[in-house]
């Protein structure tokens, strides 16, 4: 049996994949962000998710202590 060929396998596999959406215009504001920062578009999109999580985090908090109206 020779030697195998290929990449290796990394330990953090990405096993998951998904199909994401969008229209010209929201395409082309990822593109832009995306060269202006020098980050990619799934890093930009998974920071945002981040962002997200805890924006809602912090208002849920906000919630239940009564000091969000």
């Amino acid at each position: 049996m020779g030697n195998k060929k290929g990449r290796p396998k990394k330990e953090d596999n990405k096993v998951f994949g998904y199909r994401l959406r969008l229209t010209k215009d929201e395409y082309e504001r990822l593109d832009n962000l995306s060269k202006k920062t020098g980050e990619t578009k799934i890093d930009l999109l998974l920071e945002g998710f981040k962002m997200v999580e805890k924006l809602k985090k912090i208002q849920f908090m906000l919630y239940i202590t009564g000091e969000m109206c």
